[in-house]
């Protein structure tokens, strides 16, 4: 079973503004949500969607049997006008899906029957300034997760591991170097990230990090920089014991740089008997 996390960036449109009726990078979602193939994909970001679509047309869109979207319901990203969101789609077997709060903000629990278990996966997009926020957001997370059934948490977690921050600290002084105005407005987001205590918080709960060789994910070309390759992992997912997860991958291939400024990531999971 393949199960994929992709932060679309905007929903697909060209910004966080409502000029356009559709998303401007639709037909190259199509062909990068194709391409992933997955049994389930958490869409992160799809920003506007909940308004615009429903989810018999989000199915019919990209071609799944089941689609569920939230919109986050963050009240610092609405009074920017963000109307941000979530969206799973899928072709497996759905017992239901949840909104669940996270204090802050919305997030999806998508349970599934498999093989006659369920399965959780929690698709959750955090607080994109704050550590402190986050650790609340994934306080909230953690009270909603029954660690004997298997489990995947997903999603962008806008923070680093501890672990990534030794190799993650040269690329972002190359990305300084090369973006010297631009760097002045991310030095307190990255040092906010920088201080991993949401990694700290999933682990110390027991859950395992898929992505143990810590490939980037973000940004693409896509981001208004100068930049060769991605420098920061932020899009994870974790699991419970019970879950076995193989192939983990980041995918970074020319369609995923034009589609979004994060790369998806991709992993093939059976639930443990």
């Amino acid at each position: 079973m393949k199960v994929a996390s992709y932060n679309i960036l905007s929903g697909g449109f060209s910004s966080y503004s409502y000029d356009s009726s559709s998303p401007e990078r639709l037909g190259l979602l199509k062909k990068a949500i194709s391409r992933i193939n997955a049994d389930l994909i958490g869409l992160i970001d799809t920003f506007r969607w909940d308004s615009l679509y429903n989810n018999r047309q989000l199915t019919k869109t990209f071609s799944y049997k089941r689609a569920y979207c939230i919109n986050l319901n963050d009240n610092r990203l609405k009074k920017k006008g963000h109307s941000n969101g979530i969206t799973i789609l899928t072709n497996l077997p759905v017992e239901y899906f949840e909104t669940i709060s996270l204090k802050t903000r919305d997030a999806i629990k998508t349970t599934l029957q498999i093989n006659g278990e369920k399965l959780d996966i929690f698709t959750v997009y955090l607080d994109d300034l704050s550590e402190n926020t986050r650790i609340k957001q994934t306080q909230a997370l953690l009270k909603n997760i029954n660690r004997k059934r298997p489990t995947i948490v997903m999603g962008d977690l806008n923070t680093l591991s501890q672990n990534d921050v030794p190799k993650t600290n040269p690329l972002i002084d190359k990305f300084a170097t090369d973006n010297p105005q631009l760097i002045e407005s991310l030095l307190p987001v990255l040092n906010e990230m920088k201080r991993g205590d949401v990694i700290k918080q999933l682990e110390m709960f027991g859950l395992k990090d898929a992505g143990k060789n810590g490939e980037p994910t973000a940004p693409t070309k896509l981001f208004p920089a100068i930049i060769k390759n991605a420098i920061l992992r932020i899009d994870y997912a974790f699991h419970t014991d019970n879950v076995r997860v193989k192939n983990f991958k980041v995918l970074t291939d020319s369609l995923f740089s034009q589609t979004s400024d994060h790369y998806p990531i991709v992993f093939d999971i059976n639930v443990k008997s």
